[in-house]
């Protein structure tokens, strides 16, 4: 019998080459997300979606949802949130985002906005939407709402009309969002109703934000019909996160946790490459920074850090927010949740009606925005000052024992949105060819939120695929 062919033992790799060639082929373009908050979440989802391209996360904690995440604290034996978060229905892209990764059944949003608001003085009113369409939405609340004067009511109203009605671009409406107030008549004691509104809205007090961020979520809020009906997490903020990673990995992409950016690589006006802390260098085609200023400054070289389209991020400042979780050992509130009026205080949240944990018990959630005089304090200081508080708000704490609490401190819980502050917000598009900017302090149009983290995810996205097209700008 003659031998075999020489070549007849690698015959099968014949047979395999056109599945290699296949499997070459099916493999998308390698591109990084650097952060894995909402934005770097969106923008992972967005490429995951489409199959031609192969997103990689790199988050340096050992978990996903940045701001919007929870922790295990160990010694309460509690896993808490990062600050109760809420979200309006006009809140669109955020809301999609929900659906396409399936989480939209851990989210509660009223069909009808309905919040109990109480005044200092003891007296309750409700802001509740109506069967009128669009900007008339609130008003038969306004004109009824016991916390202001018949005559506060009827300055109140041609104002917001006036808001609702007005440009907000920047280069026609100039100063903080008071002056525009003054400039309509709304001093005096009405300033409350604006003082709540603003506070609650975009973390900070009328006068320190400008004018046409106050006008834009007036009319995103109001000029939608049932814009402003309230929503919330139904379970802990990190299984939300948890949901968009595995949306992402279910599509080919990858997930790098507990693994920190220490720089990129460049070559002339382009990312080659990304150095990560164990040591590993990994190359890609395009790249996406979801990270906060100082942390896109730290992984740049010297010479681009001192370019004036990154240099200006240094500028953006920052505004905080503090939430005290206290764990009683009976109820004291019955609604979903409940806003303040002339109080530090500005909302309760009643965790346990919330997530739905039964007991004989009861957990809240205290938030204070704007909270720049309580952040030097000590927890323990702050958590007396703020019980006191809600002692006075709600009698019926004081007949209830706090098991425990907790303080959440987050001094950058949203950025400033003092007048000018706009401009030193930078595009997606960066002067590097394939590197893109996304996070809810970007140019987003939007105030520090989860809608604009979500909407500067999407938008990094379709500039990286743009550009990796040979459009950059386009799609």
């Amino acid at each position: 019998m003659l031998p075999a062919p020489a070549w007849r033992g690698v015959q099968p790799c014949f047979d395999l080459f056109p599945l290699l060639i296949c499997s070459i082929l099916l493999v998308g373009l390698r591109v990084f997300i650097l952060g894995g908050g909402l934005a770097g979440l969106a923008a992972g989802c967005r490429l995951a979606d489409r199959g031609d391209y192969e997103p990689i996360l790199i988050e340096r904690r050992p978990y996903l949802g940045g701001r919007a995440s929870s922790f295990l604290h160990k010694g309460l034996g509690e896993k808490v949130d990062l600050g109760q978060h809420v979200f309006l229905r006009c809140c669109s892209a955020y809301i999609s985002f929900l659906k396409e990764i399936g989480a939209w059944e851990m989210v509660a949003l009223q069909s009808r906005l309905s919040l109990k608001i109480c005044g200092q003085d003891g007296r309750v009113g409700r802001l509740a939407g109506s069967l009128l369409p669009g900007p008339l939405y609130l008003f038969p609340s306004l004109l009824r709402l016991p916390l202001l004067s018949p005559r506060e009511r009827l300055l109140l109203l041609p104002a917001l009309v006036r808001a609702l009605t007005s440009s907000r671009r920047r280069d026609r409406v100039e100063g903080s969002f008071r002056e525009w107030l003054e400039r309509h008549g709304q001093g005096g004691t009405v300033e409350r109703f604006w003082d709540f509104l603003i506070l609650s809205t975009l973390n900070d007090h009328p006068e320190r934000v400008s004018a046409a961020m106050g006008l834009m979520v007036l009319q995103e809020a109001f000029l939608n019909h049932h814009g402003a009906d309230l929503g919330y997490p139904r379970v802990g903020l990190s299984r939300i996160a948890a949901k968009a990673g595995d949306y992402i990995l279910k599509r080919g992409g990858e997930i790098i946790l507990g693994r920190g950016v220490e720089r990129l690589d460049l070559l002339g006006s382009r990312v080659r490459s990304v150095r990560l802390s164990d040591g590993r260098v990994l190359h890609g085609e395009g790249f996406i920074a979801a990270l906060p200023p100082e942390g896109l400054l730290r992984i740049l070289p010297e010479e681009w850090r001192l370019h004036p389209f990154f240099s200006c991020v240094e500028r953006i400042a920052w505004n905080p927010i503090v939430n005290l979780y206290l764990w009683l050992d009976r109820p004291v509130l019955e609604e979903d949740l409940l806003a303040f009026f002339d109080s530090p205080v500005q909302w309760v949240f009643n965790r346990s009606k919330i997530l739905g944990h039964a007991g004989p018990g009861q957990e809240l959630c205290l938030s204070l925005s704007g909270a720049r005089g309580l952040i030097p304090l000590p927890p323990e200081r702050l958590f007396q000052i703020v019980l006191e508080e809600l002692e006075r708000l709600l009698p019926e704490v004081r007949k209830a024992r706090v098991e425990k609490h907790l303080v959440v401190k987050q001094p950058r819980a949203t950025i400033s949105l003092l007048p000018g502050m706009e401009a030193h917000r930078p595009p997606s598009m960066t002067p590097i060819k394939n590197l893109f900017l996304a996070g809810d302090w970007t140019a987003t149009g939007w105030p520090s939120t989860m809608e604009g983290a979500v909407r500067s995810g999407l938008e990094a996205a379709r500039n990286l695929i743009s550009a990796l097209k040979g459009r950059p700008g386009e799609g």
